[in-house]
């Protein structure tokens, strides 16, 4: 992950995440932020609840998915427990880079979604 951030990798925030839908716990996210130039993103997270206003807090108003690739996998033991899945359950696993407009990597993350709960509805970009 600190790769694909353009960094060395002892410099990241790691912030895991969960999110629910109708009471039933549908992802879990793990995000990477360089440290350097978010040290406090965790911190605006937690006040905020949103990755966008947190990025908004820092003075980061645009940002846009450089890229996405999604799998399926069995969940982890630990994902399993979070998202309340039975053992040998199968997650979609989604990996991105989102980046400043002008393509400066910003987070990288990767969610685990409950593949029995969610479908993915993934388009192309529109044109302005």
């Amino acid at each position: 992950m600190a790769q694909r951030l353009g960094i060395d990798a002892g410099e990241v925030v790691r912030i895991e995440s969960t999110r629910s839908a109708a009471g039933q716990p549908i992802s879990v996210g793990t995000h990477w932020f360089a440290a350097e130039d978010l040290p406090d993103i965790a911190d605006s997270l937690r006040r905020t609840g949103s990755i966008t206003a947190a990025l908004r807090e820092h003075g980061i108003d645009d940002y846009v998915r450089a890229s996405t690739v999604v799998g399926a996998r069995h969940a982890t033991t630990a994902e399993a427990e979070v998202l309340a899945l039975r053992p040998g359950a199968i997650v979609l696993v989604a990996e991105a880079l989102d980046t400043l407009p002008d393509g400066t990597p910003l987070q990288y993350l990767v969610t685990r979604f409950a593949a029995q709960r969610v479908r993915l509805d993934i388009e192309p970009p529109h044109p302005d």
